[in-house]
Parts: C-alpha cells; sequence; structure tokens
C-alpha cells in the first residue's frame, strides 16, 4: 500500500506543478497496487484525480470515463460517506462533461 499512495502523493505533486503527463503516469502507475490489495476507496480517488487532469486537458471522453470508475467504485463501498463522494464526483455542471455523458448515453440519472 506504501508504494501505492507514495505514487498517487507523486501524481497529486506532479499535478500541482502543472506536469499533467507525470501525474497520470503515477496515478495509472498507483491503480494497480492499490486494487493488488482491494484498497477501494484509493481506487476511486485515483480515477477521481485522473478525470479532473483529463477535463483540464480537453478529454472530455476520458474524463467521463475515468469519473464513471470513479463513481462505480464509491458505489461499491456503499457507506453514505461514500456515496456522497459518488454523487459529488461526476461534475454535472461542466458542459462539455454533460455533452460527453449525453453522446456517451451514460447520464447519471439512474442514481
Amino acid at each position: 500500500k506504501e508504494k501505492g499512495i507514495n505514487l498517487e502523493y507523486l501524481g497529486l505533486v506532479r499535478k500541482a506543478q502543472g506536469n499533467y503527463d507525470e501525474a497520470v503516469e503515477a496515478f495509472l502507475a498507483s491503480l494497480p497496487l492499490y486494487k493488488e490489495i482491494d484498497h477501494q476507496m484509493s481506487v476511486a480517488d485515483v480515477h477521481r484525480s485522473l478525470g479532473a487532469i483529463y477535463e483540464s486537458q480537453g478529454r472530455y471522453a476520458d474524463a467521463f470515463a475515468a469519473y464513471q470508475e470513479c463513481v462505480e467504485t464509491y458505489k461499491k463501498l456503499h457507506t453514505e460517506h461514500d456515496l456522497d463522494h459518488a454523487n459529488t464526483a461526476m461534475p454535472s455542471n461542466r458542459p462539455a462533461i454533460i455533452a460527453s455523458q449525453r453522446c456517451a448515453g451514460l447520464l447519471m440519472s439512474s442514481m
């Protein structure tokens, strides 16, 4: 878990520095480590961070996919706190993301 945390933090630092490609690389490297130990909260958090990066880069389909993965992972956790995170993970007030959702036919109305 420690290596996954280190990679996730590296991703957060790189993201804050504006080094998005390096941030994505670090986040993606952390995912298999978190999945290996079944740390679902961290998996969701990493997908949420990836979604934010992809969105800022104008990669709306990738952003939507990452946010969707985040939401689905939070839903698996089944706690009220986690479901609150799931409801706020998908930025529904952003036109490009909404357009992406509509194109993909995956609006979150089922939540």
